[in-house]
């Protein structure tokens, strides 16, 4: 039956999805079916005067402008201190080995007949890169000390002077020119100057190289400095009699006067939106799927999130034409957070950005001022724990609203104008809306949906509820028990940041499946024991039934999913300890199934169903230890909570370690206000009087 119940849950969430999707994708591509206001086309005659509707960038007019000053921009260049490293290596290296090889060179090239240009053996073991005639080397390797010396200097400082004013490969002629006007100040013989331009002009390379960074960013710095080509708004776009040129045609269709008609010539554009919407959609049911998984078993949240998205939806479709700040999205993100999980509106508040802005052709603002309000909006209302709050948060986030417009309306128009008050105005006056929608709608979704609201946990811990004054009067015991949990759950609720409401409520109802058998529950029992007489097998699942019947109960009353799951987690799958250890003191050398002995259901899987738990064994130990020692209390409570831990209660829930420090702090706090010492009372006046003298 379980199964089958998955199964329906399933379809009926891939139904919603689908029906999410193809709403999503009707509003979104009517676009395309719109006929177009006007026939034109590039080269054909204007049959009448055209204006822009709104103020409009001239994309093609300022691509032009930007166009033409990157192309005035010169690369920028940086010096290769590498290069002139090793070029003056190359020179040295070359005259090093002419000097330490002079009379083995004078030696083989005296003993050629020839002593021609085409002999290359021996320059090309001078140098991989400089070449010398049969006689230039012969020359050079016959010079005197001094003069070789003198000459390598003379080359060395003529190359140096080159590379310091800097070797392009667009001007590698220039410096060569320069080379040999250098070279002809030195006083050198003709054939010494004919050998140092042969080495510096094969030996010289560019050492001036690109720097792609800095030219990038200087055309960057370039680009962003062209201010764009406004159309303002009811200015002539074109005349009637005019011809369209390309620029025109742009223009007139980014104004809305030129609409493609046919399905065919939008199929790629459609193709886009559907794979682009889809996407975002795959992922989003991923994310929900995955880290909030409950929405997928619980057909009240999730017909609740559809009717959201559709009245969003909707409303956003025939609320086309008014400022984007008025589109619903952040009411549909801070019931969201208020009414199931802030987390999951702020991934489904980005998600909508995404799709709307593909969807509707939304504005980059409309993108920016959604996306970063829709995620304060959430987190705020996350915070919300008490009614009188919403208004205050709610006045907190149209002040955000305007801090944000501002911004962006700031950074988009550059200038101080009369569009950003106008602008703030509309965004505060969003805020205002959102909020009245918001509080004014919650009777509805709690009525419609049983989601748990702040007016549904107010009226679930009032006294005069029916099955709360069930639990009263029928178990009196159970009641006073769940009275002392709530406030334990409470307290420690608020010290780690969980939902402390739905802690107190949780814990008022977490026992009411004891209002079926009372009289056999410890807190209920007067005079003697049932269980003395019973075997500790019945006595275990009598204890244990509390919690299905319970739920029954809570199905019954139609109690929230999440006090739902409070009641059947309070005990997870903990073992009834006094029943196990009776029945094995029966059992003598035979095995007890440990199993048969411990509850049935889920370990906690939210921090309130833990602290419950907590609360709840805390109390009941407490109370039957009928200890008074805060010390000794302190202790007990430790070690109670510490065998939770070690029995593997929390590890499917988000409780940490130091969140159990901070619940025991907490639990300690209201025990001492119960079990703390007393000032005895005075038996008579004498005792009386001598206790005043004593102060």
């Amino acid at each position: 039956m379980k199964k089958l119940s998955i199964k329906k849950t399933s379809v009926l969430n891939a139904v919603l999805i689908f029906l999410a999707f193809t709403l999503t994708m009707l509003c979104s591509t009517a676009k395309y079916y719109n006929s177009a206001t006007k026939d034109l086309v590039v080269g054909s005659v204007s049959p009448q005067k055209f204006v822009a509707k709104e103020e409009i960038i001239n994309e093609i007019a300022t691509q032009r402008n930007i166009d033409k000053a990157v192309s005035e921009l010169s690369p920028l260049y940086t010096k290769d201190s590498a290069i002139q490293i090793k070029v003056i290596e190359e020179i040295n290296s070359f005259f090093d080995y002419i000097r330490s090889n002079s009379e083995n060179i004078k030696n083989r090239l005296s003993q050629s007949d020839q002593r021609s240009d085409n002999n290359s053996d021996d320059s090309s073991e001078l140098s991989s890169k400089i070449y010398l005639s049969s006689n230039q080397t012969y020359i050079l390797s016959s010079m005197g000390n001094n003069d070789f010396i003198t000459f390598k200097d003379i080359v060395l400082k003529t190359a140096n002077s080159a590379l310091e004013q800097g070797i392009r490969e667009d001007n590698e002629n220039k410096i060569l020119v320069y080379v040999k006007s250098e070279l002809s100040e030195q006083n050198l013989s003709n054939e010494l100057y004919e050998i140092g331009y042969s080495i510096l002009s094969n030996v010289l390379e560019p050492n001036m190289i690109v720097d792609v960074t800095a030219t990038e960013k200087a055309k960057e710095e370039k680009i962003a400095s062209i201010e764009p080509v406004m159309v303002l708004k009811n200015q002539k776009i074109v005349d009637s009699g005019e011809i369209i040129s390309e620029e025109i045609y742009s223009l007139l269709y980014t104004s809305g006067y030129i609409q493609k008609d046919t399905l065919k010539e939008n199929i790629i554009p459609l193709l886009g939106t559907i794979l682009l919407i889809l996407a975002v959609f795959i992922l989003t049911s991923i994310y929900i799927y995955k880290f909030h998984k409950k929405l997928y078993t619980r057909k009240n949240e999730a017909l609740l999130l559809f009717s959201l998205y559709t009245l969003l939806t909707i409303s956003t479709k025939l609320l086309d034409n008014i400022p984007y700040m008025f589109v619903p999205i952040l009411t549909f993100t801070m019931l969201l957070a208020m009414l199931l999980n802030y987390r999951l509106a702020i991934v489904l508040n980005f998600s909508v950005c995404i799709i709307y802005y593909i969807a509707f052709n939304f504005s980059t603002s409309f993108f920016i001022y959604f996306s970063t309000a829709g995620m304060f909006t959430a987190l705020t209302a996350n915070i919300i724990k008490e009614h009188n709050q919403i208004f205050k948060v709610g006045l907190f986030n149209c002040l955000a609203g305007i801090f944000i417009t501002a911004g962006i309306t700031l950074y988009i128009n550059k200038s101080v104008n009369e569009e950003l008050f106008k602008n703030c105005s509309f965004a505060f006056l969003n805020g205002i809306i959102t909020l009245i929608i918001c509080i004014g709608s919650m009777p509805i979704w709690d009525f419609v949906f049983g989601v748990i609201t702040q007016y549904k946990l107010l009226e679930l811990i009032n006294p005069d509820n029916p099955l709360l004054r069930k639990l009263m009067l029928e178990c009196p015991g159970t009641y006073n028990h769940s009275l002392i949990v709530a406030n334990l759950a409470e307290s420690a609720a608020f010290e780690i940041g969980a939902n402390s409401a739905l802690a107190k409520v949780g814990s008022y109802y977490h026992d009411i499946g004891k209002l079926k058998y009372p009289q056999y529950f410890s807190e209920n029992i007067r005079g003697k024991n049932p269980h003395d007489s019973m075997k500790p097998y019945t006595s275990a699942k009598i204890i244990s039934s509390h919690v299905t019947v319970g739920l029954e109960y809570a199905e019954k009353y139609k109690l929230p999913n999440s006090v739902k799951d409070i009641i059947a987690q309070h005990h997870g799958n903990t073992i009834i300890g006094f029943f196990y250890f009776k029945a094995k003191q029966n059992a003598g050398d035979k095995p007890v199934n440990e199993a048969d002995f411990r509850y049935k259901q889920l370990p906690p899987q939210t921090k309130e169903a833990a602290i419950i738990m907590l609360a709840d064994t805390v109390e009941a130990a407490v109370r039957s230890k009928n200890e008074t020692n805060l010390d000794e209390i302190k202790k007990f409570v430790h070690e109670l909570i510490k065998g939770k831990l070690n029995d593997g209660q929390f590890s499917q829930c988000s409780l940490k370690i130091s969140d159990l420090d901070k619940i025991e702090d907490a639990f300690m706090k209201v025990l001492s206000g119960m079990y703390h010492e007393r000032v005895p009372y005075p038996t008579d006046k004498k005792d009386y009087n001598n206790e005043e003298e004593e102060k």
